[in-house]
């Protein structure tokens, strides 16, 4: 009982086995009574110090195995964090070294996918104010599937919420997820979760990064926060190219 489910389950059987023993199998058989013989009074002592073994065997494994179980799981939660800040540092390069917004879009949409493991990323673009974002570069997608799509900028999509939301919206299951409907061309290529930040700007926001994938996901705070980090860096990119155009 100890092996399997550890010092609770140990402590019970060793109650349960006493009790049994005491009831059925001591003189006179069918009544409670205390160990009348050395013997028997010796046979409860080695049982209950072999217990005291096992439930102290128990717990140590039990104790080893969550440590090794936390310790995996940190271990994988700083391999992707790295992952992540190693992505971030490539692509603000990337940005920094110039040329032209629709390459570094896609760039951005690419690595944001391989990042998070998902199948598809697009990079959504407000062209005016009130008006609908427009794909302007995406990944995961077969070319000129999703790109020049128009998107409604209203509270009733995930990637509209967004483009005002301080916050990155996310959809573990579209689903079962009420408050957004999903865009007719993502839900037929199976779009089910997704993470949708905005690029904002001084102005107005510039658009939105969103990162979709085909499964139900529970996307954790540093997916988050990733994506976040993505949206500002076209975000300075995007107001950079403003300036110039507006020096020009």
């Amino acid at each position: 009982s100890g092996a399997i489910g550890g010092q609770g389950p140990a402590l019970l059987a060793t109650c349960l086995s006493v009790l049994i023993a005491d009831y059925f199998f001591l003189p006179l058989a069918g009544t409670w009574k205390f160990p009348g013989s050395v013997s028997d009074a010796l046979g409860f002592a080695a049982f209950a110090l072999l217990t005291a073994l096992a439930v102290w065997i128990a717990g140590t494994t039990r104790r080893r195995a969550l440590d090794a179980a936390r310790a995996d799981t940190l271990a994988s939660t700083l391999e992707v964090e790295a992952r992540h800040r190693q992505t971030l540092l490539e692509l603000g390069a990337r940005s920094l070294a110039g040329g032209s917004i629709d390459a570094i879009c896609k760039d951005a949409a690419t690595v944001t996918a391989d990042a998070l493991e998902v199948e598809h990323c697009a990079i959504l673009e407000l062209k005016r104010e009130g008006g609908p974002l427009v794909v302007v570069s995406a990944a995961g997608w077969e070319t000129g599937t999703v790109e020049g799509l128009n998107v409604e900028a209203d509270a009733d999509t995930q990637t509209g919420y967004a483009l005002y939301a301080r916050q990155p919206v996310i959809v573990s299951d579209a689903d079962s997820d009420a408050r957004f409907s999903v865009p007719a061309i993502l839900r037929a290529h199976g779009v089910r979760s997704g993470i949708a930040a905005r690029i904002a700007g001084l102005r107005r926001p510039f658009g939105v990064v969103a990162a979709c994938s085909r499964m139900p996901r529970t996307f954790t705070v540093g997916d988050a926060q990733f994506v976040s980090g993505v949206a500002a860096i076209l975000a300075a990119m995007f107001e950079r190219k403003r300036v110039e155009n507006e020096c020009a």
